[in-house]
């Protein structure tokens, strides 16, 4: 019988020793998951920033009166008089 209760106590201490070590392991894997979360979304961060700014100098550079300034001076256009200008119309 005390063959029998030192196997299981064996078995049992062996049990306890692999928990601990499931614990460690666990807990390793969640801050490495949590850390890779908060720089994924520091990452989104940075891109949400990068995209409202790209957003604004769109828009600072497609403004109508900045696109008829350049075409006026750089490529020397001017609206057409009432004589150069046709009209069609659809039958």
């Amino acid at each position: 019988m005390k063959p029998l209760l030192g196997f299981i106590a064996l078995a049992l201490w062996i049990g306890v020793l692999a928990s601990a070590v499931g614990v460690v392991y666990a807990e390793h894997l969640e801050r490495k998951y949590v850390f890779a979360v908060e720089k994924a979304v520091q990452h989104h961060d940075e891109l949400e920033i990068e995209r409202e700014r790209l957003q604004l100098e769109e828009a600072a550079l497609a403004a109508h009166g900045r696109v008829d300034g350049m075409a006026r001076s750089r490529l020397q256009m001017v609206a057409p008089n009432a004589g150069n200008v046709t009209l069609v119309t659809l039958p």
